[in-house]
């Protein structure tokens, strides 16, 4: 059995379980969340029973906590590796999203007025890191022009006043993060609450939360030199990190795995570079070693304590929500030996901790799904903010798991793929306009033939804004008309990765497994996400049923394609990705296959008109003031990449290219489309031939018309009178 073949039958269907799983789990948990929501918010703690009390005041940090997973579980807040995966569809749950964030904005707007230092908390103080974090998580996250949409005008207005209103207060918090960041950490204890009685230990999980917010202060626009930052905390969280990983070695010692991750991630999101494969590794490997012994990673060391002995400890899911922060950090774009594959077993293991430790409540006569915190026991006890952290760690691990699976099988199933965005993250085109300006082949005129410009409205500013209407298209036309850029460009633009699937992937396990292949290949593609799919010329799995091509074709291609309708529904039914179906003859393709449901949109990709011809041309060689009439006529027929060549070629001499391009195999010809008529009416492409009659006409002729006989212009009957007209009329002016 081929590897692909093997996992799909193995190790994908355990993670399939394992996604089905957690979505259930996530669906129960927002159900408690739902039904222990208040007038004023969540309370600290839930209990079974008919009704909810209403908490006395808002807590920010519960809400912020809260509102970020039921926004993550509906789509409406990003995940922390930057997707954004509605798990959830109700609009039961988007409506209390942001009639809460609303609430929430409310209240600390109010407490501005009042002259507090809003995010405040009962436990941390005014204007403390740990709240300002949360509160961070959920506006960074927050669609707001996705939000708004849902938003009635006065709603609308309420909203953008409160949160323009909090500005003032989020500066202010921007303090308590200045104090951490540049306060000398070295020291044992450092004061940095205003209450005396309270102190932040020599921790990593406090920076590391400051530095996030940080991070995400600054992608709002609310931090300066975020860049000057960073680097302070960057020799704290590398002396942490190598700290603990010797006391790991050291029976019995002061180690707290816990402490390792947060100074991980701390390290990961300051100075990337600062880790290799080599040192993350070793976390792992150590954090591997500590579940031998249990399977969560319990911190041991406190980040507050008061001088009567209270402290404050992060929770284990924390642990495990950094850990895999910094995983989708680190991955990145890798598919190979990724940090995800490695880290997997770890979270499954402590994805089984969690599960029995979970509670079952019966609130207003439903039941629930949640957690409380480890520190206590209390077996009939539910804590809104920590079942939010675990909704977390259950869509962070759901997106880990998906990852899994879509790296695995793509490595697997030896497609040909590839990125285009360079690493240093620096596009090569500033908006879609310049790739228009670029790469259309006409400029001006009929805007069905500016096929560059139509898909910057139907697919990319949709896909840019994360918020697609259309997910697959056709593009057909002559050949040489560059198909494949097409793919180049929207890769290019939107940061995506190229998959390109062609016959020869269907039949490289030999006929008798095609079926088989194509099955595996399509749930490889259906479980891609952010990519540009690639159909390259596989017609013959796509030829229209009732044609005489289909019937003639092998029976092993007559069998595989009514296989496909199915497969590229499904495909297109999946929404994670944009796939293109490119074809030479979109007339002889099934019309199932072209139907809406599996093609959104298809495009005619005609080869370039005069002007473009003559950009193209001047672009690579050619003179300013030498496009002649003659050579406008000439080059009619060919496309993007033969006139580039022939231009280099001949060194940009007019009369030189003019001869070669009359020597040249042009991309198509009048006499190519006027022998499918005769050979077969019904594949006769009217729209593709009165295209490239539109650029003879725009040519002012086309020398390759003088080379039609009369028995060829009779091919066009009456059934195509006007198509006949037009052609004589430009063999007038050639005459002429």
């Amino acid at each position: 059995m081929v590897p692909l073949e093997e996992y799909l039958q193995s190790d994908y269907l355990v993670h399939c379980q394992d996604l089905a799983t957690l979505t259930m789990a996530i669906s129960e948990a927002i159900s408690l969340l739902r039904l222990s929501n208040t007038n004023n918010g969540w309370p600290y703690e839930c209990k079974s029973s008919e009704s909810v009390d209403s908490p006395q005041t808002v807590s920010h940090g519960t809400a912020a906590m809260v509102l970020t997973a039921i926004g993550r579980a509906t789509g409406f807040c990003s995940t922390t590796s930057g997707t954004r995966a509605r798990l959830i569809n109700d609009k039961s749950l988007d409506e209390l999203l942001l009639k809460n964030v609303l609430t929430l904005s409310e209240s600390m707007r109010k407490e501005v007025e009042e002259g507090s230092i809003a995010p405040t908390s009962s436990t941390f103080g005014q204007g403390n890191p740990l709240t300002l974090s949360h509160i961070v998580d959920l506006l960074a996250s927050l669609k707001p022009d996705r939000a708004l949409i849902n938003l009635d005008d006065s709603e609308k207005n309420d909203l953008i006043a409160n949160l323009k209103s909090i500005e003032t207060s989020i500066d202010l918090a921007c303090k308590k993060l200045d104090d951490i960041i540049s306060e000398k950490l070295s020291q044992h204890q450092t004061q940095l609450l205003e209450r005396e009685r309270s102190r932040y230990y020599r921790n990593a999980f406090v920076p590391m939360r400051a530095i996030r917010a940080a991070i995400g202060l600054a992608s709002l626009g609310k931090l300066d030199d975020l860049n000057k930052r960073l680097p302070l905390l960057r020799n704290f969280f590398e002396v942490m990190l190598h700290e603990q990983l010797s006391f790991s070695a050291i029976p019995d010692s002061r180690f707290d795995a816990a402490e390792l991750v947060f100074s991980l991630e701390g390290l990961v999101l300051c100075a990337r570079e600062a880790v290799d494969e080599k040192l993350f590794y070793r976390v792992l490997e150590v954090l591997g070693e500590k579940q031998n012994t249990s399977a969560h990673w319990r911190p041991s060391k406190p980040f507050l304590a008061a001088k009567t002995g209270e402290i404050f400890l992060p929770l284990s899911v924390e642990v495990a929500n950094s850990l895999m922060r910094s995983i989708a950090i680190m991955d990145g774009g890798r598919f190979h030996d990724t940090y995800t594959s490695k880290g997997a077993p770890l979270l499954k293991r402590f994805w089984s901790w969690l599960q029995a430790r979970a509670v079952r409540l019966q609130i207003g006569g439903k039941d629930c799904l949640g957690w409380h915190s480890e520190h206590i026991n209390a077996p009939d006890v539910v804590h809104p903010w920590d079942t939010s952290l675990v909704i977390e760690f259950m869509i962070n691990y759901h997106e880990l798991l998906d990852r899994e699976i879509q790296n695995t099988t793509l490595m697997l199933s030896g497609l040909q793929w590839k990125y285009f965005l360079p690493l240093s993250g620096v596009q090569k085109y500033g908006n879609w306009e310049e790739i228009i300006e670029e790469m259309d082949p006409s400029i001006g005129g009929e805007k069905r033939s500016q096929v560059y410009r139509r898909i910057g409205e139907d697919f990319v500013h949709g896909w840019k804004d994360e918020k697609p209407k259309n997910y697959s298209m056709m593009l057909y036309g002559p050949p040489g008309t560059g198909k494949t850029s097409v793919a180049d460009r929207l890769c290019e633009y939107l940061g995506m990765r190229q998959i390109t699937v062609t016959v020869s992937d269907f039949l490289g396990d030999g006929g008798a497994n095609v079926e088989s292949r194509a099955k595996a290949i399509f749930q490889t593609l259906e479980h891609q996400r952010r990519a540009v799919i690639l159909f390259d010329e596989i017609d013959s799995f796509l030829l229209d049923r009732d044609s005489e091509f289909y019937k003639k074709q092998d029976s092993l291609f007559q069998f595989l394609t009514p296989g496909m309708l199915p497969k590229f529904n499904n495909l297109r039914s999946a929404e994670r990705c944009i796939f293109i179906v490119a074809t030479n003859y979109d007339n002889r393709i099934d019309p199932a296959i072209k139907r809406t449901g599996r093609i959104d949109k298809r495009y005619l990709l005609p080869l370039p008109d005069s002007k473009r011809r003559e950009l193209t041309l001047k672009k690579f060689g050619l003179a300013e003031d030498a496009f002649s009439t003659e050579l406008q006529k000439t080059s009619v027929l060919f496309g993007f990449g033969d006139l580039k060549n022939v231009a280099r070629t001949e060194k940009g001499d007019q009369s030189q290219i003019i001869e070669s391009l009359k020597n040249a195999a042009k991309a198509t010809s009048f006499k190519s489309y006027l022998r499918r008529l005769k050979n077969d009416a019904a594949d006769f492409p009217v729209e593709e031939f009165s295209d490239l009659l539109r650029l003879a006409e725009d040519a002012g002729g086309c020398l390759e018309l003088e080379k039609l006989t009369e028995a060829e212009l009779h091919l066009l009957d009456d059934d195509y009178s006007d198509l006949k007209v037009r052609l004589n009329g430009l063999r007038g002016k050639i005459d002429g």
